[in-house]
């Protein structure tokens, strides 16, 4: 399955490697992407991951802020 979070604090492809390199390394995560001029990213993963474990594997870089993506369920658009 995909879920896809926001992240707050990229502002450039090294950004977007560091990210996408510390989310990695998360066991469970397969799959990701990350877009800087989104600000998402994009995670498979086999089975439901704690955001608390996605954050901790940010913490030491305090610019970088993961969330849950909101979806808005009437519309199906995506809520800031």
């Amino acid at each position: 399955m995909t879920h896809t979070y926001k992240i707050i604090g990229m502002t450039c492809t090294g950004c977007q490697y560091q990210v996408q390199n510390l989310l990695s390394q998360v066991t469970g995560v397969g799959d990701i992407t990350v877009d800087f001029i989104t600000g998402k990213v994009q995670i498979e993963v086999d089975e439901h991951l704690p955001l608390a474990l996605l954050k901790n594997a940010l913490k030491d870089y305090s610019q970088y802020q993961i969330a849950e993506n909101k979806v808005d369920t009437q519309t199906n658009s995506t809520l800031s």
